[in-house]
């Protein structure tokens, strides 16, 4: 995954100090998040394509094919950042929610 959802400098604003490769896993969680609620959301027909399409590598396509058949593709994802930067503020150090 190149794209990075959740950064340092976010995580830094929220009194955390994580590494790189801590950022890296955090975004790789994020990613399996989204995942998991697009491919819950599509008929078996559709999960056998985007199958297919992700068997290709081919990031383009794969982007193209959700955007076209996951209207709400920006939505969700937002959904699980702001679900994911909450989760990490209760479990700062000093109580701290995220602003």
């Amino acid at each position: 995954m190149d794209e990075l959802y959740i950064t340092k400098e976010m995580t830094a604003q929220m009194g955390l100090k994580m590494t790189d490769k801590q950022i890296q896993k955090l975004n790789e969680e994020l990613e399996e998040k989204v995942g998991t609620k697009i491919t819950e959301s599509l008929s078996e027909e559709q999960l056998d394509k985007l199958i297919e399409i992700q068997e290709s590598k081919d990031d383009n396509a794969i982007e193209a094919w959700l955007k076209q058949n996951i209207p709400n593709l920006e939505q969700i994802v937002q959904e699980e950042i702001e679900t994911t930067i909450e989760e990490l503020g209760k479990a700062a150090p000093d109580g701290d929610t995220p602003k």
